[in-house]
């Protein structure tokens, strides 16, 4: 298996369960884990695409998914960057595991700005010709 490194960012308190993240450290420390872990808290947002951009895959658990609008999505989606979520109503936190070392475990090769460039005026494109037709259509109404 290959080495690795997980980095959390965010809060570390969670008023719902004020021991979790006791019981999170207690836990890499049980996985032999611990000194593969670094716990940045709140990183500015040029920070944390940096990260995500020099990393193999991002990863949204189950009990911390975020805003409303799901940032670590976007910003994974963005950067053409593989991420791996949780599907609440059925996802145990062991598939992540599985799904992580899976990914760590074979090569990935990340796209060139200009592809992504590209891909992402493609997109552009499809959105606004699908906001032009649902315009029309309401028009039409």
């Amino acid at each position: 298996m290959k080495n690795f490194q997980l980095v959390f960012t965010g809060s570390i308190m969670d008023t719902r369960d004020l021991k979790y993240f006791k019981g999170l450290i207690k836990m890499l420390e049980e996985f032999e884990i611990k000194n593969d872990v670094m716990i940045l808290v709140y990183i500015s947002k040029k920070y944390q695409i940096s990260l995500l951009k020099n990393s193999i895959v991002a990863i949204q658990p189950t009990l911390f998914e975020g805003g409303p609008w799901g940032g670590i999505e976007y910003d994974s989606i963005s950067v053409g960057h593989p991420i791996i979520v949780s599907d609440i109503s059925v996802n145990r936190e062991i598939d992540l595991l599985i799904k992580m070392l899976d990914l760590v475990n074979r090569d990935f090769k990340r796209s060139s700005n200009e592809i992504l460039w590209k891909k992402g005026q493609t997109r552009i494109k499809n959105c606004s010709k699908m906001l032009i037709r649902i315009m029309e259509e309401s028009l039409n109404e």
